[in-house]
């Protein structure tokens, strides 16, 4: 859906902005894969996750940017509060990873506000910083 939303964007900042949230996502990602293996989960995407994502990015490919980031923000919030209260819940040895399931959310929470108040050189650092944290969380191979 990221990346869809992505090549619709009209500028090149707003489409390396929203390439930065795709990368976000991708890391996101390799870091939860050993807990859901750990747990005996798949990993892979189901067709209808990625069919129901496709859809979503035709709802947000064409958005003003200020709308896209309003929407987002406000969307972000519900899934801020399931991922903590799936981390108050999780074993201690998943403790890292789903903390970084919360705190993906929190930046791109924090990078959509900064972007409706007028912040946009200040509004992917945290996104950067998180991004560069989950080195020391994923499996080196």
């Amino acid at each position: 859906m990221y990346r869809r939303i992505a090549e619709a964007r009209l500028t090149p900042d707003e489409q390396e902005k929203w390439h930065l949230m795709t990368r976000l996502e991708e890391v996101t990602r390799a870091v939860l894969e050993p807990v859901l293996h750990r747990h005996g989960m798949a990993t892979a995407a189901h067709p209808e996750s990625v069919t129901a994502g496709e859809a979503d990015a035709e709802h947000y490919r064409h958005l003003p940017w200020d709308h896209l980031m309003r929407r987002f923000s406000d969307e972000l919030d519900e899934d801020i509060t399931e991922y903590s209260e799936i981390l108050a819940m999780a074993p201690t040895a998943d403790h890292k990873a789903i903390r970084f399931l919360v705190d993906h959310e929190i930046v791109a929470k924090a990078f959509c506000e900064a972007e409706l108040a007028g912040k946009v050189s200040q509004s992917t650092a945290p996104i950067k910083a998180l991004i560069a944290q989950a080195s020391s969380l994923t499996p080196r191979s």
